[in-house]
Formats: C-alpha cells, sequence, structure tokens
C-alpha cells in the first residue's frame, strides 16, 4: 500500500489500494473522488494528506 515506502500512504496510494481499474469506468467519477476522499479522511485524522501507521491503528 506505501508504494514510496516513505512510511506514510497518500491519497493516492490509498485509492490504488483500495480500487479496481475497471471501476473508475463503471462510476461516475465525481461521486467516485467524494466517496474516496470521504474515506481517506476517516483514517487521515489530522488532516495533513497522509495516514500514518498510528493513524491506522486508532
Amino acid at each position: 500500500i506505501d508504494s514510496n515506502t516513505d512510511g506514510l500512504v497518500d491519497f493516492m496510494e490509498f485509492v490504488a489500494a483500495t480500487l479496481h481499474p475497471h471501476q473508475l469506468q463503471e462510476h461516475d467519477s465525481t461521486k467516485w473522488e467524494q466517496r474516496s476522499q470521504a474515506a481517506f479522511s476517516k483514517f487521515d485524522v489530522d488532516g495533513d494528506g497522509f495516514i500514518t501507521p498510528e493513524e491506522l491503528r486508532m
């Protein structure tokens, strides 16, 4: 999930780990972006744009 091995998960890494490519073609991209961002925000507790190991443990 941490594809660049920096110890953090950013939004694009999160999306890559949770989505199959064909899903982008089958769904409204605006709605998909909103839902993905909402899911990411649940983990990104401090809102810095990254999910840390500590935030995953919460």
